[in-house]
């Protein structure tokens, strides 16, 4: 009998084994913006993620745009750091490329803001750079909205700017060399402080505010090799045989 209980252990172990890995997120890339202060244009060599593999491409149609990285008290929602970009256009991205090799169940989480910037966004995700699909519509507050406060270098970032997506559904994004996720303008409304709908059209000079980019996925779950799949359906089969003693003798389980 303790045998057959080690067995059963060892069974389950198995069992438990051959699927934990699909439970476990990781952070697979992270734009925290901390580095040096970075002046771009649309040709400039992309912006690397500050923790994990990616990089974040900027894309403005007005020619002579530039963005750059801002660094400072108050210039990060709970980080010293974030990208802000003026002279916006409808159209107009912030595009983060990862590998997602090796992972699956793809969450999105960042912090966005406005100061005058666009109201109205789309994100959208790729898996060949060129063609792209709508997933989810959304707006974001003027930094230091009258419902909120404005962002903040130190503690907590203010969860009012914070914005989280679960890809999962999306299987075509799991564990590929190449994906791509784009912050599009999708109006010329411009965010204003005391109204969360915005109002009036984006200028020359408003800006567009994004920190704590951050792809987290789980690993691609391991398929067992044989002699797992062999423990796990002994385990299935003894704990099978056990529920059927049990509903043939009730006696069974208070005996033990």
């Amino acid at each position: 009998m303790k045998h057959k209980h080690s067995l059963r252990a060892l069974a389950m172990a198995a069992i438990t084994l051959g699927f934990a890995s699909a439970s476990q997120a990781d952070t697979i890339a992270d734009w925290t913006f901390e580095k040096p202060v970075y002046y771009g244009t649309p040709t400039s060599v992309p912006y690397t993620a500050d923790a994990g593999n990616g990089t974040l491409d900027i894309f403005h149609s007005k020619s002579g745009s530039t963005y750059f990285t801002a660094n400072g008290p108050g210039v990060g929602n709970g980080s010293y750091g974030s990208v802000r970009t003026s002279n916006w256009s409808v159209g107009d991205y912030y595009q983060f490329s990862i590998s997602t090799a090796g992972f699956e169940s793809i969450v999105l989480d960042w912090d966005q803001t406005g100061t005058g910037g666009p109201l109205n966004w789309a994100l959208q995700y790729s898996t060949d750079g060129s063609s792209f699909t709508d997933f989810a519509s959304y707006q974001v507050l003027e930094n230091g909205a009258s419902t909120t406060v404005v962002w903040t270098s130190v503690g907590t970032p203010n969860a009012a700017y914070h914005f989280s997506y679960d890809l999962s559904s999306i299987t075509a994004l799991n564990d590929q060399e190449a994906v791509y996720f784009r912050l599009v303008d999708t109006s010329t409304t411009k965010t204003v402080w005391n109204n969360p709908n915005g109002s009036g059209t984006v200028s020359s000079s408003g800006y567009s505010w994004v920190d704590n980019f951050v792809v987290t996925a789980s690993p691609v779950a391991a398929v067992p090799e044989p002699s797992t799949w062999a423990l796990m359906l002994i385990g299935l089969g003894l704990a099978a045989g056990a529920a059927r003693r049990r509903r043939a003798n009730p006696a069974f389980s208070s005996c033990r």
